[in-house]
C-alpha cells in the first residue's frame, strides 16, 4: 500500500502532538535512539545495509532508474543520512521537515520494476513507488537490524529489555515514513522474525543492476585509503547472508574472513576506551549545543564533519 502524503501527514501531526520537549526533538539525550546512533563506528555497517535494501527489487530499481542516484550512489546514501540525522538528533521542527523532504522526494520515484521472469501479456511487469509500505519497511528493518548488531559487537553488550526499549523507539522512528502499526512488527522478537523470514524469502533477489550498484559502492576509490575501503568490503561480505553474498559475487575467502574478522575484534577492544570527539558523530554535538541553550553548530561538530569528509569520504564524494 502506498503512503499518501495525507497519510503521512496524519502521522507527523500525531508525532507533533505527543512531543514533550520539542527542542530535544522526538527522542532526546536520555534515549537509545541517540546512545547508538550517536557512534560512528556504525557506518561500519552502512555497506552491509546498502546491500541488503538493493536485494529487494524495488529498491534496487528505484536507485538504478533515477539518473542522479544511479551517477551518485554514494552521494545519495550520504545525503540520506543527513536526513536520517536530522530525524534522530534534530528538534521537532527539524525532525519534521526532514521527513517531510524525503516523503516529498520519494513520491516522485516510480518506475516499472524488471521482468523477473514471471510476466506474461495478462500480467505486465509491476510497478515500484518508493512510498509503499513494503519498502520502506524493509529500508527501515535493515537499518534497525545493522545498527543493533554493530552495537552490541563494537560498543556494550544489550539486555533483551534493551532491545526491546530500543526497538520500540524505531517504531516511533518509523512513523515518520508513514510506517503504521498495522505494518510493523509490534516488539523485538517479533521483528527478528520478519526480519529472518525476508532473508531467507524469495523476495530478496540480487538484479544486475544491484550488483553493478555494490561494486560503486564497495569499491570506490583509489589511493591511501584503499586499504580502508577493502576492510570495509570484507567486513560487508561476512556480514551479509550467505546467499545474498554469492548472489551480489562478493570475494570471501580466506585473507577476506581475516581481515574481516581481525578488524572487528580490534574495533571492539579500542572504540569504547576512545574520547568523544572521535566516537561521536557531528549531529549528537550539535544536539547537545543546542540543548545548552547556545546557537548555531557545535565548532567540534564542524571540525569533525569536515576531517572525515577529507580522508574518507572525500574520494568517495569527489569533494574538495
Amino acid at each position: 500500500m502506498l503512503v499518501t502524503r495525507a497519510q503521512h501527514q496524519v502521522f507527523l501531526d500525531e508525532l507533533r502532538a505527543s512531543c514533550l520537549h520539542p527542542a530535544a526533538g522526538l527522542f532526546g539525550p536520555d534515549s537509545w535512539t541517540w546512545r547508538i546512533s550517536r557512534e560512528y563506528i556504525l557506518f561500519v555497517g552502512a555497506g552491509r545495509a546498502a546491500l541488503l535494501q538493493l536485494a529487494h527489487p524495488w529498491v534496487a530499481s528505484a536507485v538504478s532508474q533515477h539518473s542522479v542516484a544511479g551517477r551518485d550512489l554514494a552521494g545519495r546514501f550520504h545525503r540520506t543520512f543527513l536526513q536520517l540525522f536530522g530525524m534522530s538528533f534534530g528538534d521537532l521542527d527539524t525532525a519534521l521537515s526532514a521527513a517531510q523532504r524525503v516523503h516529498a522526494v520519494h513520491s516522485r520515484v516510480r518506475g516499472p520494476l524488471p521482468d523477473l521472469g514471471n510476466t506474461t501479456p495478462a500480467h505486465p511487469p509491476a510497478q515500484y513507488e518508493a512510498n509503499d509500505e513494503e519498502a520502506l519497511l524493509w529500508v527501515h528493518a535493515t537499518l534497525v537490524d545493522t545498527t543493533t548488531w554493530l552495537f552490541e559487537r563494537l560498543v556494550a553488550p544489550m539486555s533483551p529489555q534493551d532491545h526491546e526499549a530500543h526497538y520500540q523507539e524505531t517504531r516511533r522512528f518509523a512513523r515518520l515514513f508513514g510506517l503504521s502499526d498495522r505494518v510493523l512488527p509490534p516488539d523485538w522478537p517479533a521483528f527478528r522474525r520478519y526480519f529472518d523470514r525476508m532473508v531467507t524469502s524469495s523476495t530478496l533477489t540480487v538484479l544486475p543492476s544491484a550488483k553493478q550498484l555494490s561494486a560503486q559502492l564497495l569499491y570506490p576509490t583509489s589511493g591511501w585509503v584503499t586499504g580502508l575501503w577493502h576492510a570495509h568490503a570484507a567486513i560487508t561480505a561476512l556480514l551479509l547472508p550467505p546467499s545474498l553474498r554469492v548472489q551480489y559475487g562478493l570475494p570471501f575467502r580466506r585473507r577476506e574472513r581475516v581481515l574481516a574478522d581481525s578488524t572487528l575484534r580490534l574495533l571492539s577492544r579500542i572504540w569504547p576506551l576512545l574520547p568523544a570527539r572521535v566516537r561521536y558523530t557531528p549531529a549528537w554535538f550539535d544536539a547537545q549545543w543546542r540543548l545548552s541553550g547556545k546557537s548555531g553548530r557545535d565548532p567540534r561538530a564542524v571540525a569533525i564533519e569536515r576531517r572525515v569528509e577529507q580522508t574518507l569520504l572525500g574520494p568517495l564524494l569527489h569533494l574538495p
